[in-house]
């Protein structure tokens, strides 16, 4: 009797469970940002998402998974932004136009509490703190390879250290995110002031 081949199940459709993955993503994302890490439930965010409880641990195994994969999605939509603002010349306009991008995207209240949620969760999480510390290594790396690119063109001062620069943007931008969320900032005035910073401790 000659030998039955094996059965194959269904093969993977990768495109539609990235975009389930995703969906399930974004259904966390407000229920993390409307209730809280701890307070959200598996149970509402999957009834948020539609999917079933097991559906869901199906992609992410865990509340800390959501989380890590929040970070490394908002790490490549940064990355991206990065890449964007920096495409020409003019680095210190563009600079200060990417703050400015960041100031306004903290008065979208569901963004800028979910980050707030994240970061404290990072205080006693171990995974999560060492997710959000390789998405800042990652943004500090592209950061200073703008500013490399910006010394050669004599936009930027030449004897700053590309990284150590960059890592005092990131300071600098979390700062004006966090008082813009907090409805701290007066817009012009950090409009004004932001640029004076920038062109006195950049420029060439």
């Amino acid at each position: 009797m000659p030998d039955t081949p094996p059965r194959r199940g269904r093969p993977v459709d990768h495109q539609a469970r990235a975009e389930r993955a995703a969906h399930i993503l974004a259904a966390a994302r407000r229920c993390f940002a409307r209730s809280g890490f701890h307070a959200a439930s598996t149970a509402e965010i999957s009834a948020e998402a539609g999917v079933s409880v097991a559906n869901l641990y199906q992609y992410f195994p865990s509340k800390e998974a959501l989380v890590i994969a929040m970070t490394e999605a908002d790490l490549r939509a940064d990355l991206a932004l990065i890449a964007q603002a920096f495409a020409g010349p003019g680095f210190l306009d563009r600079l200060a136009g990417l703050i400015e991008t960041i100031i306004e995207a903290a008065r979208h209240d569901q963004e800028f509490r979910l980050r707030v949620e994240i970061f404290a969760e990072a205080f006693h999480n171990e995974p999560v703190r060492q997710a959000l510390a390789r998405a800042e290594g990652q943004l500090q790396d592209a950061l200073a390879q703008a500013i490399v690119a910006a010394q050669r063109a004599g936009e930027v001062a030449p004897h700053l250290d590309p990284h150590g620069t960059a890592a005092w943007l990131q300071m600098l931008a979390d700062g004006f995110y966090g008082r813009a969320g907090l409805g701290l900032v007066d817009a012009e005035a950090s409009r004004t002031a932001l640029r004076e910073v920038l062109l006195r401790g950049l420029s060439a």
